[in-house]
């Protein structure tokens, strides 16, 4: 269990490094233009992820729809187990997780990706970019190729407007009787926002507490802070 909770907690910290390491949008030089003050968004992002676990839960527990993506039974079965019984109404708890620019050189050269460094800019927040959104994936396909193509006909997206969100962030919502919840946001041009949500199938992948998740993650540079509505 400790030797998978590293494993898990060194691809969750990467991850999000390679996203998260130099995506802080930069100003342009010159005199300093006073902005118009941006407007607040119709939904927080808590609200917004919320609408993506409750879209998640609707998809699972339609047969119907997820026979439009695979015939096999072991793979409908592993979502409709994903629901059957449960109760995602209201999490237990939200967390957020994000990493600071300082630490990402640090956790790079730890797992030998010295490399990343030398790519050109464009092309490094490519990687991040991919990486980042790939982190549900790598959790899940920790558990099976089965479990993994249950998560991937699975997932909710959505696109909306939040010019104060200016770095990547996931989203862990936890559930007292469900399957945790990962929603990955990622912020575009113009204070767009994109935004997925899948579930997370791996029953080693523990989130029981903010201590549990704030330890080997914070030694490694990922804050960890819980989230209130």
């Amino acid at each position: 269990m400790k030797q998978f909770f590293r494993r898990t907690a060194l691809a969750l910290a990467l991850a999000i490094i390679l996203l998260l390491g130099g995506c802080t949008r930069k100003e342009p030089t010159g005199e300093a233009i006073e902005p118009a003050p941006a407007p607040a968004p119709a939904k927080t992002l808590y609200q917004q992820g919320e609408d993506l676990a409750a879209q998640l839960v609707e998809m699972a527990g339609n047969r119907d729809y997820l026979s439009l993506y695979t015939g096999e039974e072991e793979i409908l079965n592993i979502l409709a187990q994903t629901v059957e019984g449960k109760d995602y109404t209201t999490p237990k708890a939200v967390y957020s997780l994000t990493i600071s620019e300082d630490a990402a050189g640090k956790i790079l050269t730890a797992m030998e990706m010295d490399n990343a460094n030398n790519l050109p800019d464009h092309l490094k927040q490519k990687a991040r970019e991919r990486i980042f959104q790939a982190l549900p994936t790598q959790v899940n396909a920790m558990s099976g190729a089965q479990t993994l193509a249950a998560a991937s006909i699975c997932i909710a997206n959505k696109v909306f407007v939040d010019p104060g969100l200016t770095d990547g962030i996931i989203y862990l919502y936890t559930y007292e009787n469900g399957e945790p919840i990962a929603v990955v946001f990622q912020p575009g041009e113009d204070g767009a926002v994109s935004a997925s949500g899948t579930f997370l199938l791996n029953d080693d992948f523990q989130m029981d507490s903010l201590e549990g998740l704030s330890g080997l993650l914070g030694m490694l540079g990922v804050t960890v802070e819980e989230v209130t509505p």
